[in-house]
């Protein structure tokens, strides 16, 4: 373990280590069955992987229903944290420099770059597979321990400790929210979620509150507070819990929530608004709200991709610029979507990735100068306009236009590695302890779709049901909005919008 990790874990496995000669008498495994359960688990939870295998004998364990067993997944928990961390840390760390590869690679990749490159994607490979079976196991022990009787989980909950690991207090945090019918579990969350720190510990409570069964009168003040949070992903998770839950103490912090909130909160704060505003329990309060709220400008945000509405405050731009992006359009097949809405009358000709270039620029045309964006041009490699994301200022604007100008059109398409690198740029896979929240909300892919390998200078085809489970993965955290525009048609590109929440076109 590391030292870090173990330390604000023995507390909480002293409190437990009186029960070592609980009495058994209500054990349903008997002395062997239980021996075999314990030395399978133990040795199960000291390996990576084996989800399928540490989920069995999770169930087996706890069907003793015992002081021991809980004992057990106790220790259990704190390993299956720490395990957990460990993959996603070297995750993070084999993606970055795997990243930094493709971004000096977009030309071409030097013999010994491109044999690093294949080695660290053999490295991630591996790794995914891992982190999905620890982050399953992770599910599996946080569900089992939301019904596990009242006192087994206190014991759990009191490894939230002000000096611990961040993923600990994510955790603990995330079942206390899971239970917050539990009288530990609300004082928990009420003592701790104020002041918590780390905003991915603070959306991981919320998250917990949204799976839920209920959402108590007396927890709805911890969830209207953080309406106020500095993180604007935990705001909108806190307007969902208020559309789903609605209630009269909201008003006034969903009002003063409204005007300082981007696009896309927009619309979560708006529907927590009509939910309080049809809840029969805030009526004495909703007539002032509703004349607040029908004085508000709610018009829908004018920039947009193609004919897709872009309610986004952080966009990250995707362009293909592989040698799939060559092929010429005919006169009057494609048509450039105008940002006002009106019909295009007239049809442009030229290559793919001229064409996508001049998309893009209209969309950033009418980005509003309160939203930020990047860009990246990928194919077996990639390319950033900016190391960071950018203001939509008219400055900006131009110089990401002129940047774009000297696009050409080469290689492989390689939309895996430039997804990854996308989701690396929106801080999905940091695990430091020092953690700013992304500016990214919204990823818009534009492209042939075609999904190939990164071989240089020929190609294979990689499956695109690879690529699309990889991107589930990545995205299960943040909920990115992934919207993509497509040359041509591709049932890839219209899964991947549609499993992301966002919107698919072809042009």
């Amino acid at each position: 373990m590391h030292a870090a990790v173990r330390l604000p874990l023995l507390g909480a496995l002293a409190l437990l280590a009186g029960l070592g000669a609980a009495r058994t008498a209500d054990a349903k495994l008997d002395g062997k069955a239980w021996k075999a359960a314990q030395t399978e688990f133990e040795r199960l939870f000291q390996e990576r992987g084996s989800g399928p295998e540490k989920i069995a004998v999770l169930k087996t364990v706890v069907s003793d229903g015992t002081a021991r067993a809980y004992k057990l997944v106790l220790q259990g928990f704190a390993q299956q944290v720490e395990r957990t961390l460990a993959v996603r840390t070297d995750y993070a760390k084999a993606a970055g420099v795997h990243g930094d590869i493709l971004l000096a690679s977009i030309k071409g990749y030097t013999p010994s770059a491109e044999t690093k490159a294949k080695e660290l994607q053999k490295q991630l490979k591996d790794l995914e597979v891992i982190l999905a079976a620890e982050t399953r196991v992770m599910d599996a022990m946080l569900s089992t321990l939301t019904s596990a009787p009242a006192g087994a989980r206190k014991n759990i909950l009191k490894l939230y400790k002000a000096k611990s690991p961040w993923s600990v207090r994510e955790a603990v945090l995330q079942l206390a929210g899971m239970s917050v019918a539990d009288k530990t579990s609300f004082k928990v969350l009420k003592k701790f979620l104020p002041d918590e720190p780390d905003a991915r510990v603070r959306i991981a409570a919320l998250h917990g509150l949204l799976t839920a069964k209920d959402l108590p009168k007396s927890v709805r003040p911890l969830v209207v507070a953080r309406l106020a949070d500095t993180d604007s992903r935990a705001v909108g998770l806190a307007a969902s819990l208020i559309a789903k839950h609605p209630c009269p103490e909201a008003i006034e912090p969903l009002q003063g929530a409204w005007a300082p909130a981007g696009a896309r909160n927009r619309i979560a704060l708006g529907a927590a608004i009509e939910a309080v505003l049809g809840d029969a329990a805030s009526a004495a309060k909703r007539a002032k709200l509703k004349t607040w709220w029908e004085a508000q400008d709610k018009t829908p945000p004018k920039a947009r991709v193609a004919t897709i509405p872009l309610p986004a405050d952080g966009v990250l731009f995707l362009i293909d610029v592989s040698t799939y992006m060559k092929k010429e359009t005919k006169e009057g097949v494609w048509k450039p979507a105008p940002t006002d809405g009106s019909k295009p009358s007239t049809g442009m000709a030229g290559h793919r990735v001229g064409l996508a270039g001049h998309e893009l620029q209209m969309a950033l045309r009418a980005l509003p100068e309160t939203a930020k964006f990047n860009i990246m041009a990928f194919n077996h490699g990639a390319s950033l306009w900016e190391r960071s994301m950018r203001p939509a200022t008219a400055v900006n604007k131009d110089l990401a236009k002129r940047w774009m100008r000297d696009l050409k059109a080469s290689g492989s398409c390689y939309v895996d590695g430039a997804m990854r690198l996308a989701f690396r740029l929106a801080g999905t896979f940091a695990t430091g302890d020092e953690f700013e929240a992304p500016e990214i909300d919204t990823l818009v892919v534009i492209s042939a779709g075609t999904t190939t390998d990164n071989s240089f200078p020929t190609h294979r085809p990689v499956k695109p049901a690879e690529v699309l489970g990889r991107i589930a993965q990545w995205n299960a955290g943040p909920g990115l909005i992934i919207h993509a525009v497509c040359f041509g048609e591709s049932d890839f590109l219209r899964d991947l919008a549609a499993a992301h929440g966002g919107r698919y076109v072809h042009r």
